[in-house]
C-alpha cells in the first residue's frame, strides 16, 4: 500500500512504523486469559462507587438544594435521610476495604432502597 503523494523515504518510514505497530499491539486473537481474581477484587469498589453516586444524586443534592421533602416520616428531616445514606455508604466502603463483595453489594442496595423511599 503505497501512497503516490509520499516520497520513497516517507513511504519507507510509514512501512517501518506499520511493521513496528503490528508486532507491538496485542490483537484479539492473542489468547490472553482473563484475570478473574483482579476482576473479582473490583466488584466491592464498583458497588461502593454506585452507592456513593446514588447517595449524592438522590439524597444529598435534593436535600442541599431543597428539591425534596421527606414524605415517609414527616417528623424526620431530610438530613436524617442523608445521614442514614452516608452511614450506609461508609459501611459499603468498609466492606470494600476488607474485600467483601456480597456485603458491599448489600449496602449499595440498601442505599438504593433508602433513596427510593426518599
Amino acid at each position: 500500500m503505497s501512497n503516490p503523494l509520499l516520497t520513497p523515504d516517507q513511504q519507507a518510514h510509514v512501512a517501518s512504523v506499520r511493521a513496528l505497530q503490528h508486532f507491538d499491539t496485542p490483537t484479539l486473537s492473542d489468547n490472553t486469559p482473563i484475570n478473574w481474581e483482579r476482576l473479582h477484587a473490583l466488584i466491592p469498589w464498583i458497588a461502593f462507587l454506585f452507592a456513593g453516586f446514588v447517595w449524592a444524586t438522590f439524597l444529598l443534592i435534593p436535600t442541599a438544594f431543597g428539591l425534596h421533602y421527606a414524605g415517609m416520616f414527616p417528623a424526620a428531616s431530610n438530613w436524617l435521610y442523608v445521614l442514614m445514606g452516608l452511614t450506609l455508604c461508609l459501611a459499603c466502603f468498609v466492606a470494600a476495604q476488607v474485600k467483601h463483595g456480597a456485603r458491599a453489594i448489600l449496602f449499595a442496595f440498601a442505599v438504593l432502597l433508602l433513596s427510593y423511599w426518599f
